[in-house]
């Protein structure tokens, strides 16, 4: 017996680990993320953005979102219907500011600007204007996720 296992660590090694392969499952390298790719993802990432909090896309998060991202949306969906409450949102504009097609974690950044107010019950207060800039910040999870969301401060904007 203890012949038979030395003569396969033998064997797995002078096959370059290849037992060792057969343990691990094999991971699959992110494929290079293209500037139309990485601005596709983080557009259909703002229009659902806005419409969970509107209480609209609950079911299209996974699809589009993973990691950090997807929870965080989450759980603002839930605040929102915890307190019967929701953001209505008018898009005037949106546009891709900035894309970055870094391998590792390619980045879109997202302007948008409109109206929204807090309906809350059936009561909801006035428009108010608004202009934003998110940072959308992809990962391969068997397919491009945006996996990071943030609100970037105006201080961080980038040119429009």
């Amino acid at each position: 017996m203890r012949f038979v296992a030395a003569a396969l660590l033998l064997a797995g090694t002078a096959c370059g680990g290849a037992l060792a392969d057969l343990r691990q499952p094999a991971l699959t390298a992110a494929p290079t993320a293209t500037a139309a790719q990485v601005s596709a993802i983080a557009l259909r990432a703002d229009e659902l953005r806005v419409a969970v909090a509107g209480a609209r896309a609950q079911e299209a998060i996974a699809g589009t979102f993973g990691g950090p991202a997807a929870e965080e949306l989450r759980r603002d969906a839930l605040r929102h219907q915890q307190l019967h409450e929701h953001l209505e949102t008018q898009v005037d504009a949106r546009a891709i500011v900035h894309v970055s097609t870094a391998v590792a974690a390619p980045t879109a950044v997202v302007q948008t600007s409109g109206r929204q107010r807090l309906v809350a019950g059936a009561t909801a207060s006035g428009w108010d204007s608004y202009v934003d800039q998110w940072l959308y910040t992809l990962r391969w999870a068997g397919g491009w996720r945006v996996w990071e969301a943030v609100d970037l401060p105006p201080g961080e904007w980038w040119p429009a």
